[in-house]
């Protein structure tokens, strides 16, 4: 479950924030409805969701509006099972994924109303056996602060995804991890401390939490088809199912869809959109649904409260994200989990709110939804142009294009953005990101980004050339200065050479070892075969679950507790082979198709050589080789996750002995924001040892 945000400060597709003004600023009065009448303005509504449907490959959706009570729209569009071409209406059951974190503060709100237990009791006061290596910092993790990601531990994603062990376990797991951040010193998203919040709550009223769903909000709500259950969502006969577009293959992959059972109050709602507006009714009416008060709208404003920055005038509550569009407040919060998308968003002192949902992992209209659907409610009559006349400009020859290729520097992230030529379009590729492409440049001169609307760029000319590049969001501008091209502090032959001075690696060989995950409590196995090109390596964490590659000689293969049964694209085949061990020893030339040393730098007081590694699909990585000896030292790599959800991972290469005829590291240690820490301490090696096929293929579990 991925929160969504589209901020190039950090367009993540986890997030999903439109921010202008302070989040918690009071929003001017609403304007008044102008022409075209409402029923015109939701009709634009949908033939926009149509085409950004079509467009962005998302099977079906279902989208709803509310306004002063009243749902103005509830449909559905496109389908929502593929293969039997079955439609999608406003009644089709999705899972909507994080949304379901907003429930389970409000069930904690309703019983702080009751005075039962209070935002800022510790998490151990009502559930006792919970506790942290901090034994101090254990008894000072609140329910505010597990319900605002703002403990300093990591997502731990491993802990609950197989969905294999009890709440409590997974809970006490935690007392063996590292925290990565100091206790409320920032936001980092984390399903299991939502989690702990919600045992705790249901603890102190001698409940579970689906207990508490369904007599307090669900019940109430008349939100009768609603479920935590995915069996007895697939028992309803107007289901989705989920999907993943494959751009390879030009064709939708069915994704199986997640049992949630493990981290329920963190995301295992399935409804629908219609009763989806319930929920939406009840928080717009102050707490009221149909004449009967549901919770105080104290509650719901405590909720809605700011608790963490997450940069220029965004932050994150209790449940929700906050911010605002165009200097109207906004509440919201979407869902991702495999086959599924969601978002909840509401303009709560304007009365309006709507719901989409999505049966595909993620997508671009997450975010984009929001610009449409408060465009269409309160955008004037001349925003509301059709489809076909959304953006664009004139098209430029790649000639024309050239004058803006290189490197922006972005202060703000510390990142070097790079402006090059993709299919005849000018693309960004922003580091630990990915590379979007742009529109062309409109009358002002700005490129829009593809992906969404709210981020657009413009380019500074100086004596006839680009000096700079002019980043527009969310009504702030950045200048990033073009960095002058370098000579190469040692050329690529030299590079190579120094390299291959190291030796010349065994054929085949077996690593074995220990895997820690620091950040996530848990301990394994790591297992590494290696026979010329064919190499498996497996990470075997049980009973939590596993991540396991290969190449078996013909296809390349990968499988975790996250994607077990997915088959990876062309980027994630490209990096997948570009994982085999000879990145550390082998001749780089036969692995990829552009090598470019491009700095000088210090790893641990060595001096080393930045080199750029690229192949056809996969995005760069960037290598440190020590300048003495040729071995690579560091590695800054972008993994490209399943939903296309970039990660970026550093690497450190360390402890490096005799292998062979070669030196290898007996320690690699990764880090990414996802994971934590992840360390792999080889103590066994086995030169030529026997191998049978079965050792480099899938294992299909």
């Amino acid at each position: 479950m991925k929160p969504r945000m589209v901020l190039l400060i950090g367009i993540l597709a986890s997030l999903s924030l439109a921010a202008t003004s302070p989040a918690w600023a009071q929003a001017q009065a609403p304007e008044a409805f102008q022409e075209p009448d409402l029923a015109a303005r939701m009709a634009w509504l949908v033939e926009r969701l149509e085409s950004e449907r079509v467009e962005q490959h998302v099977p079906g959706l279902a989208i709803a509006v509310v306004k002063d009570g009243e749902v103005v729209l509830a449909t559905g569009l496109g389908e929502r099972n593929i293969e039997q071409g079955l439609t999608v209406d406003e009644h089709t059951l999705f899972a909507i994924g994080s949304s379901t974190k907003a429930f389970t503060s409000t069930l904690i709100g309703m019983l702080v109303e009751e005075g039962v237990i209070a935002w800022d009791d510790p998490v151990s006061k009502h559930l006792t056996w919970f506790t942290l290596k901090d034994e101090e910092r254990a008894e000072r993790l609140t329910l505010r602060d597990a319900l605002s990601h703002r403990t300093g531990y990591t997502r731990m994603g491993l802990l609950w995804a197989a969905n294999r062990v009890s709440r409590e376990r997974i809970l006490r797991q935690v007392a063996r991890a590292e925290p990565v951040a100091g206790h409320r010193e920032r936001f980092i998203y984390n399903n299991v401390m939502f989690l702990a919040a919600a045992e705790a709550a249901a603890a102190a009223v001698g409940a579970t939490w689906e207990e508490l769903l369904a007599e307090r909000l669900l019940g109430p709500l008349g939100m009768e088809r609603a479920t935590t259950d995915i069996s007895e969502m697939q028992r309803d006969d107007n289901h989705a199912l989920g999907y993943r577009w494959d751009e390879d293959g030009d064709s939708f992959y069915h994704m199986e869809q997640r049992n949630l059972t493990a981290v329920a109050p963190a995301g295992a709602i399935n409804a629908s959109a219609m009763e989806m507006t319930y929920w939406l009714r009840m928080q717009l009416a102050g707490g009221e649904f149909e004449g009967t008060r549901i919770v105080e709208p104290a509650t719901l404003e405590a909720t809605w409260s700011p608790q963490v920055p997450l940069g220029p005038n965004a932050a994150y509550a209790l449940g929700w994200f906050v911010g605002n569009w165009n200097g109207h407040r906004v509440v919201q919060h979407g869902g991702n989990i495999d086959g599924f998308a969601s978002t909840i968003a509401m303009l709560p002192d304007d009365g309006v709110g709507f719901v989409l949902l999505q049966n595909v992992t993620a997508s671009p209209l997450q975010s984009s939804s929001m610009d449409l659907v408060w465009t269409a409610l309160l955008g004037d009559a001349d925003e509301l142009a059709p489809a076909s006349e959304a953006a664009g400009g004139e098209a430029l020859s790649e000639e024309e294009l050239g004058a803006f290729v290189g490197k922006y520097h972005f202060k703000l992230m510390d990142r070097d953005l790079t402006a090059s030529i993709r299919d005849g379009r000018l693309a960004l590729d922003v580091p630990g990101q990915t590379e979007y492409v742009l529109q062309w440049p409109d009358e002002r001169g700005r490129w829009v980004f593809e992906l969404t609307d709210e981020v657009e760029v413009a380019f500074n000319r100086e004596d006839g050339r680009v000096a700079s590049m002019t980043l527009y969001q969310a009504g702030m501008e950045f200048v990033l200065p073009r960095l002058d091209e370098t000579a190469a502090p040692i050329s690529l032959d030299e590079l190579l050479a120094l390299r291959e001075a190291s030796g010349e690696a065994p054929e085949r060989f077996r690593l074995r070892g220990k895997a820690r995950a620091v950040n996530q409590g848990v301990e394994g196995a790591v297992e590494i075969i290696v026979a010329g090109d064919r190499y498996a390596q497996h990470q075997e964490f049980e009973p939590f679950g596993w991540f396991r590659l290969g190449y078996d000689g013909q296809r390349v293969w990968s499988e975790s507790v996250f994607s077990a049964t997915l088959e990876p694209n062309k980027a994630q085949s490209e990096q997948i082979r570009h994982q085999h061990p000879r990145t550390l020893y082998g001749d780089w030339r036969s692995i990829y198709s552009d090598i470019r040393v491009v700095g000088e730098d210090e790893v641990g007081g060595e001096r080393v050589y930045v080199v750029e590694l690229s192949g056809e699909h996969a995005p760069t990585s960037t290598v440190f080789v020590s300048a003495g000896t040729g071995l690579v030292l560091r590695e800054r790599i972008t993994s490209i996750a399943i939903a296309n959800i970039p990660l970026v991972s550093e690497i450190h290469y360390e402890d490096y002995q005799p292998l062979g005829g070669v030196m290898f590291p007996r320690r690699i240690t990764t880090h990414n924001d996802a994971m934590g820490e992840l360390i792999l301490e080889f103590d066994s090696v086995e030169l030529d040892p026997a191998v049978e096929d079965g050792d480099f293929a899938r294992s299909g579990r």
